[in-house]
């Protein structure tokens, strides 16, 4: 309320300074106005909406420049409790130290994803205080940051290791690798792949492809650890958990990088976009810890064909898109081996990974918690203050359940009070909320 709105004028992306309109006065500088060139998938609403939190947007995104961390929603349902306290604290660690925040929509699965739900959770995101800096829908130096515009990219990663040998087709069905299996993975990543088709011949390979058999694409992870000359193992500092050790047999052996069904595989999407969007810290829950191992795997691998010339990614420059789209096509059929520039560097980012919340029954909450959705407690009538400082409460970054804003936690905000076991929350949540 209040704010001014912006206009949607031609000035570019690049210039130091816009101006809202005849006889108002010139915005700050840098400001991530007008909406991007290149069209995206959400409504004129959402623009409205995110002018409407103008001055806010105004004071975050003009402060904080140099880390680089990201929001990377799945619309795939509504925002709940659990997701918001992973965001809220993903946004402290940004904004604690100086950095810039990246909105990333990771809508990878067709079946399962919704525009609809991708404006709501962003509605929820706003309402909470939580802006962003990149991402839709005003985009950003490394636009698009919605998964399902990026797919050439993708390919082009998947397209290279095949052809450095690091990557092979495979025709197991799910049954099939739960049944050769010798036991569950203990996580969400399902049991560990026995590796049935890594030594599978091209004669039987082409056989299968004359049948019409689909198959997915997995990494050789011993083919890629030899590439690398790295050990069996993992190891890595996590900024929550500490020193995290995982032998690649627990993250599931040679994961999958794209789903038989043609769809690329979330490990694969996710190490790309953050080594392509420069991130250097990730905040997210521990259910994903184990995905760590198999992420740093990947950016590794992408670092090390980068440097060797045998992968040209594009880096900040949205203009290459068609380009970069078109070099997929052609290194997919063997047409061109494109270079890259030498004075690129990629690093994978930092991870840290947060408590999970739970119901009070100790489930971790899902898609099926439909009451503790955000948007059902807001229609409850319960604030936005008191859900962000029963989250800080609930995170340890504040003693008593008392209402907060967002933006009064960043200078205080610390990785410390969240070590530790999951959280639980109140069986009769709205009442407690109510009382906030």
């Amino acid at each position: 309320p209040g704010a001014t709105p912006l206009t949607r004028g031609a000035a570019g992306p690049g210039d130091q300074t816009e101006r809202a309109g005849a006889g108002q006065k010139p915005l700050l500088k840098k400001v991530f106005f007008p909406l991007p060139r290149t069209p995206t998938p959400f409504s004129p609403k959402l623009f409205n909406l995110v002018n409407r939190y103008y001055n806010q947007l105004i004071t975050v995104s003009t402060q904080y420049q140099k880390l680089r961390g990201r929001i990377a929603p799945s619309p795939t349902g509504n925002m709940h409790l659990g997701n918001a306290f992973a965001f809220l604290m993903a946004w402290l660690a940004v904004r604690a130290q100086a950095g810039t925040l990246v909105l990333r929509v990771e809508d990878i699965d067709p079946d399962r994803s919704r525009p609809a739900f991708m404006e709501g959770i962003m509605d929820d995101l706003l309402w909470l205080g939580l802006f962003w800096d990149e991402g839709p829908p005003q985009g950003g130096p490394y636009a698009p940051y919605v998964q399902s515009q990026r797919t050439h990219l993708y390919e082009m990663v998947l397209a290279v290791f095949v052809q450095a040998g690091l990557a092979y087709p495979c025709y197991c069905t799910r049954k099939e690798i739960r049944q050769l299996a010798s036991a569950p993975h203990p996580g969400d990543e399902g049991a560990p792949y026995p590796g049935t088709c890594r030594a599978l011949s091209l004669q039987v390979q082409r056989e299968n492809a004359a049948k019409g058999k689909p198959f997915a694409l997995r990494l050789d992870v011993q083919a890629a650890l030899r590439l690398l000359k790295r050990s069996e193992r993992s190891d890595f500092l996590d900024g929550i958990r500490g020193l995290e050790s995982f032998s690649y047999v627990r993250c599931g052996g040679d994961f999958a990088l794209r789903r038989s069904d043609g769809v690329m595989a979330y490990q694969l999407a996710v190490a790309v976009d953050d080594a392509l969007m420069g991130i250097t810290e990730v905040v997210r829950g521990n259910d994903l810890v184990v995905s760590t191992p198999r992420q740093l795997l990947i950016i590794d691998l992408i670092q090390h064909l980068h440097a060797a010339q045998a992968l040209s990614l594009p880096l900040a420059v949205p203009d290459l898109v068609e380009n970069i789209s078109s070099g997929a096509r052609q290194l997919q059929h063997g047409l061109v081996t494109p270079n890259i520039p030498e004075t690129v560097r990629m690093h994978p980012p930092h991870y840290a990974h947060l408590p999970l919340i739970c119901d009070a029954q100790g489930f971790r909450l899902a898609k099926r918690h439909k009451s503790l959705e955000v948007r059902a407690l807001r229609d409850a009538g319960i604030t936005s203050e008191a859900i962000v400082g029963y989250l800080a409460w609930l995170g340890g970054l504040q003693k008593s359940m008392e209402p907060n804003s967002s933006s009064n936690l960043i200078s205080a905000f610390s990785f410390a009070p969240l070590r530790g076991a999951d959280r639980s929350i109140a069986s009769d949540i709205l009442a407690v909320l109510k009382t906030i």
